[in-house]
């Protein structure tokens, strides 16, 4: 799939109409590609601001005026005033609350995207783009292809192999994603360039257990088919090396 392909149908990707196969070459395209992946993020935000609109209600004088003038005129003149007035209305609410929002970027929900990030290397069967066990082997790997240091940590000991690493583009950043193996699961850590700060919070999407939180700068997001009490423990494990390694 090349680029004019995959802009003219990111608008049906991004409102659910696309068949599977579909689905998986406009993501296998979006990954590689930072311009398409950009103008799909800005679709996601767009769909995301039409649908958080909100709806202002005329003032009480302002409704009293126009009831007056409708009961002196024709009922075919009533209708039409009334529609002016209220779109008029509508335009100038919804004008005053883009030119408030147009300095602010679209937020995509990242969580979800690492789900999902998650869920299509499980299905195209490509969790790896590097496989090692050995943490500079895989640290060298990424040096070059992002604009940060990937923490590339092993937990060897504590029941968590390292299996190698992979690239992926989440919440509008080239990510690096350090894969590890505990009770015949994987354990994708993705870790990107940091927002905000944000707190740890820990959910459930698509039957996957998964956490977040902001450390030294990286938003880390951690997904797997582990059980929440055994990904808490790992969740664990990988604050607390980051802790120590400030």
């Amino acid at each position: 799939m090349d680029c004019k392909e995959s802009r003219s149908i990111l608008g049906a990707y991004v409102d659910g109409e696309l068949d599977a196969r579909s689905v998986l070459d406009v993501e296998d395209h979006t990954r590689a590609c930072p311009n398409c992946s950009s103008t799909l993020v800005s679709l996601r935000g767009m769909k995301q601001v039409v649908q958080s609109a909100t709806y202002y209600r005329a003032p009480e004088t302002i409704v009293a005026v126009t009831q007056e003038k409708v009961r002196t005129q024709s009922r075919f003149r009533q209708v039409w005033k009334a529609l002016f007035f209220v779109s008029a209305l509508c335009v100038a609410a919804i004008g005053g609350w883009m030119m408030g929002r147009r300095n602010q970027p679209p937020r995509v929900d990242a969580n979800t995207e690492a789900v999902a990030a998650h869920l299509r290397a499980l299905m195209a069967n490509h969790l790896l783009d590097i496989k090692s066990s050995d943490q500079s082997v895989v640290r060298s790997w990424f040096a070059g292809k992002l604009d940060f240091v990937p923490p590339v940590d092993s937990y060897k000991a504590d029941g968590y192999a390292l299996m190698g690493g992979r690239m992926e583009f989440i919440d509008g950043h080239r990510s690096a994603v350090v894969i590890y193996g505990h009770k015949n699961h994987v354990i994708d850590v993705i870790t990107y360039p940091s927002r905000e700060n944000e707190k740890l919070t820990q959910y459930s999407e698509r039957g996957f257990s998964a956490a977040h939180w902001t450390s030294r700068g990286l938003d880390y997001s951690l997904v797997s088919g582990l059980n929440r009490a055994d990904l808490h423990e790992f969740v664990d494990l990988v604050r607390a090396n980051a802790y120590s390694a400030r």
